[in-house]
């Protein structure tokens, strides 16, 4: 497969894959805006402690396999038969330790109402253990059309729920009952959607390859948590469950918008850079494509959320979530670069060593200990700020393991950095330029700046990276090709 092709076949499967995931968060953060007017900060600030409890154990529950079944090109009936065997092993003893140990974590956490909550959520990993294999066999397959399906149907049950429940006075448990019925929406539509079921049980050879490959990828992940719920952790032990409910509503909408496009991003270029494996050389070159373009979206996106933080949360939320609004527009920025710092995973997978993916987490792990321990007792935004602090200590040990493995280096690094970070000050240029003409009107305000924000950004891009829109019109010429050609009615024959 040509160079052409593969870029055509991520930014494809890039766009279905993020449809996908935010088709359910869309629907996640619209249901948050409504029971956020019947919850306050602390009763969510409880259920991220949940949250952060319980996504440790879905990792945990995958032990890093379902990564080796994307990557493996041996049998691959074996392979999904040895993680389907593990996530469900792993996935009851897990449900055994939160059941009878969610007591005591709670009590060192603070928070008593957490051990109902966490022995409930932990239903959820018995439920997501079925189509564990189902799921990765859709992403290695780089069918991420598919997905939005299990995704819609998750946002759907899980939202509707909550709200509904909320209304009706359930407080927290109304977040925890739409998380356990979301995944099971999930799990029954992913099981319809890409049937599969185990045959046999794994032969210990397998086992093993496979054990060896999702040992580091499992170390990994979990340092990746850790690093990723440090901070909600120290804020809710140190400043309280209210305050980590501000912070959990501060991330959300930044994460959605460019953590999760990069999460997502990830999915899809690890199954095609594991085709180019053997060539250094198209991996380098696709390498600094990704961060080229990485750039040229993820950083003019996230000035825009910061421009437009103050007039949204006047609009959607009320006067005791105010505290929002810093932390949010701090974290826009901070989630911008950081997406960068998730493109090495994928090139590590790729080739089939994990242990750097280990390597540069256990690294970053005490740097964003040390830097939490300094910023948690400054408040919420000083969390944030340490984010953006984070993004540039953590690049260091990726850059220097991809320049040993691929060979990146620094110059084209930093140009392909350039256009992105142009496009992102004439963005910024632009809302500031419309906020300032806006009235004092929150609704006004909005619309106003994410035009200005918005318009600039096209220009900067057409100035900064023309092949942007060549790209485009070639696309939408090969759309409209096939469609016509579809179209097409057969020739009538000559009498």
């Amino acid at each position: 497969m040509s160079s052409r092709q593969m870029v055509d076949k991520s930014v494809v499967n890039i766009l279905w894959s993020y449809l996908s995931f935010v088709s359910t968060k869309a629907l996640n953060l619209i249901s948050i805006i409504i029971v956020a007017r019947y919850l306050s900060p602390a009763e969510f600030g409880v259920m991220a402690f949940g949250l952060i409890v319980i996504g440790y154990f879905e990792h945990l529950q995958g032990f890093g396999l379902g990564a080796y079944l994307i990557s493996t090109r041996d049998d691959i009936a074996e392979a999904a038969e040895a993680v389907f065997a593990f996530a469900v092993s792993v996935s009851a003893l897990l449900f055994m330790v939160m059941w009878f140990g969610s007591d005591t974590l709670a009590g060192w956490l603070d928070q008593p109402e957490l051990g109902d909550i966490l022995r409930f959520l932990s239903i959820a990993l018995l439920i997501e253990s079925a189509a564990s294999v189902h799921s990765s066999l859709l992403q290695r397959d780089l069918k991420f059309r598919l997905k939005i399906f299990p995704e819609v149907a998750r946002g759907l049950v899980k939202g509707l729920l909550s709200i509904t429940l909320a209304i009706m006075g359930y407080g927290v448990w109304s977040l925890a009952y739409g998380y356990v019925a979301g995944t099971a929406a999930w799990t029954l539509v992913l099981l319809v959607m890409r049937p599969w079921r185990p045959r046999r049980l794994p032969r210990l050879p397998v086992l093993l390859g496979a054990l060896r490959y999702g040992g580091n990828i499992l170390i990994a992940d979990l340092c990746n948590t850790l690093r990723a719920s440090l901070d909600s952790i120290m804020v809710g032990k140190i400043l309280g469950p209210a305050a980590l409910g501000l912070f959990a509503v501060a991330q959300r909408m930044p994460a959605l918008a460019l953590k999760t496009f990069s999460v997502e991003a990830t999915k899809v270029i690890h199954p095609v850079m594991s085709q180019m494996q053997a060539d250094k050389s198209m991996l380098q070159t696709y390498y600094y494509g990704l961060v080229r373009y990485q750039c040229l979206l993820m950083l003019s996106a996230g000035v825009t959320i910061a421009l437009m933080t103050e007039p949204l949360i006047t609009l959607l939320y009320t006067q005791e979530w105010r505290g929002v609004i810093a932390p949010m527009q701090i974290l826009s920025i901070a989630f911008a670069f950081a997406t960068i710092n998730m493109l090495p995973g994928a090139v590590y997978k790729a080739i089939n060593r994990s242990d750097y993916f280990l390597l540069t987490s256990a690294i970053s792990l005490p740097i964003i200990a040390a830097v939490m321990w300094i910023a948690v007792p400054y408040g919420v935004e000083a969390v944030a700020f340490g984010h953006l602090v984070l993004v540039f200590l953590n690049y260091v040990p990726n850059f220097l393991i991809l320049r040993r493995v691929i060979g990146v280096d620094a110059a084209p690094t930093v140009r392909a950095t350039l256009p992105g970070l142009a496009c992102a000050l004439g963005t910024a240029a632009g809302g500031l330029a419309a906020r300032v003409l806006s009235p004092d009107n929150a609704f006004a305000m909005l619309a106003l700046t994410v035009a200005g924000a918005g318009a600039a950004y096209l220009l900067m891009l057409r100035l900064m990276a023309p092949e942007v829109f060549r790209e485009l019109r070639r696309l939408l010429d090969k759309v409209r090709r096939r469609r016509d050609k579809r179209n097409a009615l057969p020739q009538e024959p000559a009498e």
